[in-house]
């Protein structure tokens, strides 16, 4: 018994010889914490490293598990001179050494302008998960909308129907800052018209997400706005203007102050988008034996004005060195007039009508986001509660010149989301680490449309009232290995419960209709990569995922809209999820060059299908079909001189479809090609040029065919105020090639050709600047999608 307490006075001596620490923090001369300074514990002997560290957010350091012995640090900072401290002594005596506060002197300016320069970023960067466009290198940003810039990225489209499609795949997700914007259609095509493109810091492409993310969408496209990341007061502008036909205007102002343990932000952004539609169309109608019975000429001319304001307003609260508590507020306002004309024609004769609407749009939305880390070995908890929503409602007035008719719709719709998600990681040891997570989200989408006549009479057989109920509740697991230096392995479940209820309101001339949907599916993923040396520059690559596209919420409303004398439009109850099995093999070299293989198995595409009943066409959604696709992907960054950069991407693709649409089937085999090219000169003193262009050949889905489109773009820069500021020109569409053009050929009869052209061809100009303290960085991690998939979905 002696003995063994012996042993534990001597061991308990020992852990206690070894439980010495040094606190301090560091400071600029402007008494403002430097954080992710490094921090080196040295033997006063020897000069030997001993431990070390870095700065937290609040500038503190705290070196532990000392033995006795004498000490100096070493402090450095990217734009600091290097700090050495007095020798310091720790024994029985002095077990904890408590310093005074270190200041940083600041380094010489030339140094700080060097730095500035080598770290410019290229367009273009590829990561092993994810491709990511740095938008603040593209020039004409400035001088356009988001929908703009991303309609001028590599590997994006976007349809006439407002679809945004990401390296060939429709459905794509679209989130800001990690978050939905819970729009799809045209109500996101609008939102994404209303944010300046001068407010874009990057878009982060990821064709194949994994577990954590929703299930929902082909892929996802992450927009990431600019951040001001300094200490202090910081901040950037951006105010730019285009014409076409129609004059547009992009202003946005962010504002940053970072002190001690509270970082406020605020970003308030204007925008005027005005746009027109040409559009003409021929229909022809056939007899079963394909003797020509009708013909139909219309042509639509219509424009409309959106000017929109809109704030951003939030703060991160450091409440200790592991958690911080983020709080964030936005706010929309988007007015919106249009006015229309048609004109349709047959054999017989012709029919005439406008119509003109004011719609006043509204969003409000509150996120409360927290984060903690239990060590700094990866091992942390996370959550956001979002709390969301959308307000529209307006009069459109129709006149049915022909007719002799008038009559208004008047428009209400309120759509409420709420949503909760939390997100577990913990490192398991030799390079492994578990993911886990759930979310719970419910919708209530109530759309209230209301025709009176021209005495005021409500016409109850064109007025419907639809609600839409919607709760998805989900959980993942995702678990990740780094076998060795060169193998590492990610797999992942993600399980999605969905519970669905639509109801259309009866009203004098329509019954009540109610349908529902309750399912739940299992989404595994599956992520392989191997580096074949030992630099890590060459890499390959192996990805499965499945996916699902869930119809929007007003695609299940039953009843049928009024659009003009023969165009009407109408939802489909009973519309199903489009689930996706996705392949994927990529080879890449730095993030020079990416060659990837890809496989694609759909089952029940969703698509939008003009049907014909007599003389009458209705545009409603069906599940198509099923189908896959093969295709080649090809992206070169290439450095060609110190003034000349380059990008070439290009893709090949071939599809396999087979549908079934209103007991009409088809087989369809076609090939589509998509290139893009972008190249940067760079004249000196602060001048440089941007040239790109667009093309993808015609693209074939029973019964439609879409023609084959191009567009160029021209821009020219100018650094000014120490390069805190620049000029920018922009042309976009210099030919005006970027018309969209769709057939339909032989589906129920109908041959059809419609053409829209829009205000594509401009000019810009625009002013770009950033002001205040630029030496230290925010250390403060972007939101996770914590309101992801309902987003895409609003109408």
């Amino acid at each position: 018994m002696m003995k063994k307490l012996l042993l534990l006075l001597i061991l308990s001596g020992q852990i206690l010889a070894q439980n010495k620490s040094i606190i301090g923090s560091v400071k600029d001369t402007q008494n403002e914490s430097v954080i992710g300074a490094t921090v080196k514990l040295m033997n006063s002997i020897d000069s030997s490293f001993v431990k070390g560290g870095i700065t937290d957010i609040n500038g503190n350091f705290f070196i532990q598990n000392l033995s006795s012995g004498n000490y100096f640090l070493e402090i450095t900072s990217m734009g600091f001179l290097k700090y050495r401290s007095v020798k310091r002594i720790l024994d029985e005596q002095q077990t904890k050494v408590e310093l005074p506060v270190i200041i940083l002197l600041p380094a010489k300016s030339t140094t700080l302008n060097e730095v500035v320069v080598s770290a410019k970023k290229p367009l273009i960067e590829q990561e092993i998960d994810k491709t990511i466009v740095n938008v603040g290198t593209m020039i004409s940003a400035a001088s356009s909308n988001t929908l703009e810039v991303l309609e001028k990225t590599p590997g994006i489209s976007v349809d006439a129907q407002g679809n945004i499609n990401l390296y060939g795949k429709s459905g794509a997700m679209v989130l800001i800052d990690g978050r939905s914007t819970y729009m799809s259609g045209t109500d996101l095509v609008a939102y994404l018209k209303s944010l300046p493109g001068g407010l874009l810091d990057k878009l982060e492409l990821m064709d194949n997400p994994p577990a954590k993310y929703d299930a929902a969408g082909s892929s996802i496209i992450n927009i990431i706005l600019k951040k001001n990341k300094a200490r202090g007061l910081t901040g950037n502008l951006s105010s730019g203007l285009s014409m076409g036909q129609k004059l547009r205007v992009n202003n946005s102002v962010n504002f940053n102050l970072n002190r001690q343990k509270i970082n406020w932000f605020l970003g308030i952004d204007q925008s005027l988008d005005q746009d027109y539609t040409d559009e003409t169309s021929q229909r022809t109608i056939f007899n079963e034996d394909k003797i020509s019975i009708a013909n139909i000429q219309s042509k639509n001319y219509s424009d409309y004005k959106s000017n929109s304001l809109s704030g951003r307003f939030g703060a991160d609260f450091t409440l200790s060195e592991k958690t911080i508590l983020g709080v964030q507020f936005f706010l929309q306002n988007r007015p919106r007039s249009d006015d229309a004309n048609y004109v349709n024609t047959t054999a017989n004769q012709e029919f005439k009508g406008n119509n003109y609407g004011k719609i006043d749009w509204n969003s409000k939305s509150a996120n409360v986001n927290f984060n903690h880390k239990f060590n700094s070995k990866g091992h942390e908890l996370s959550g956001d509660l979002n709390i969301l929503n959308y307000q529209s409602g307006g009069l459109r007035n129709f006149n049915r010149v022909s007719e002799n008719e008038l009559f208004d719709n008047k428009l209400s719709s309120n759509i409420n989301i709420y949503n909760f998600k939390t997100d577990y990681s913990l490192p398991l040891g030799k390079g492994a680490n578990l993911e886990s997570g759930i979310k719970v989200s419910f919708v209530k989408n109530d759309n209230d449309a209301l025709f009176r006549d021209e005495s005021a009479a409500i016409i109850y057989n064109r007025s419907n009232h639809f609600i839409y109920h919607e709760n998805i509740n989900a959980g993942y697991i995702n678990f990740r290995k780094s076998i060795n230096k060169k193998l590492s392995l990610q797999m992942g479940l993600r399980a999605e419960n969905t519970n669905i209820l639509g109801e259309l309101l009866a009203n004098e001339s329509i019954q009540y209709q109610r349908f529902n949907q309750n399912f739940t599916n299992l989404f595994p993923s599956v992520f392989l990569s191997y580096n074949l040396d030992s630099l890590k520059n060459h890499n390959l690559s192996f990805n499965f995922t499945r996916r699902v596209n869930r119809p929007n919420y007003q695609h299940f409303n039953p009843f049928l809209n009024y659009v003009d004398a023969y165009n009407y439009t109408q939802g489909n109850p009973a519309l199903q999820p489009f689930y996706l099995n996705l392949v994927r093999f990529k080879y890449q070299y730095k993030s020079i060059y990416t060659l990837g293989f890809g496989y694609d198995k759909a089952d029940g595409i969703l698509g939008e299908i003009t049907v014909r009943e007599g003389e009458t066409f209705i545009r409603k959604p069906f599940n198509m079909g099923i189908g896959n696709r093969i295709f080649i992907n090809h992206n070169l960054t290439l450095q060609a001189t110190k003034w000349l950069s380059s990008i070439l991407y290009f893709q090949v693709a071939r599809f396999d479809i087979k549908s079934n649409i209103n007991g009409e089937t088809n087989h369809t085999v076609f090939f589509t090609t998509r290139v893009s090219t972008n190249q940067q000169i760079s004249f000196g003193k602060g001048w440089t040029s941007e040239l790109s262009a667009q093309y993808k050949t015609e693209e074939r889905i029973y019964p439609t065919t879409v023609l084959a489109r191009a567009s160029v773009y021209f821009s020219m820069q100018k650094k000014v105020l120490k390069d805190k500021g620049a000029i920018k020109l922009n042309i976009n569409d210099i030919f005006h090639s970027d018309i969209y053009q769709e057939r339909i050929e032989n589906f129920q009869n109908i041959y059809q050709n419609r053409v829209n052209i829009n205000d594509t061809q401009r000019i810009g100009l625009a002013f770009t600047y950033r002001f205040g303290n630029e030496k230290y960085a925010r250390k403060r991690r972007n939101r996770d999608n914590s309101a992801s998939e309902e987003t895409e979905r609003v109408q």
